[in-house]
């Protein structure tokens, strides 16, 4: 009777530690999963970082093109003016 009794109580508790073992291993997968998740976002937060980079240095460069060109045409207008000037003052 003890040796049936002690088979049953065995027989119980093995679902159980594996019950408990299983726990152990899900909770390892969804760190594991979650640490990848972050390591992703990490990824592309840099990227999307050096795309913002890439892009406002790209903006610089074209705003300062385009006032280079403007002043450009500003020293052209006002030549024209002068040679006007000097040229219908004849």
């Amino acid at each position: 009777m003890k040796k049936k009794l002690l088979v049953l109580f065995v027989v119980a508790l093995v679902p159980l530690s594996g019950a408990v073992a299983c726990g152990g291993v899900e909770e390892e997968i969804r760190q594991r999963a979650q640490d990848e998740v972050d390591k992703g976002r990490q990824r592309v937060e840099q990227e999307i970082d050096k795309g913002r980079t890439r892009v406002e240095q790209e903006v610089t460069q074209r705003v300062g093109d385009g006032a280079r060109e403007a002043e450009q045409r500003v020293r052209e207008g006002v030549q024209q003016g002068r040679e006007q000037l000097e040229g219908g003052g004849q």
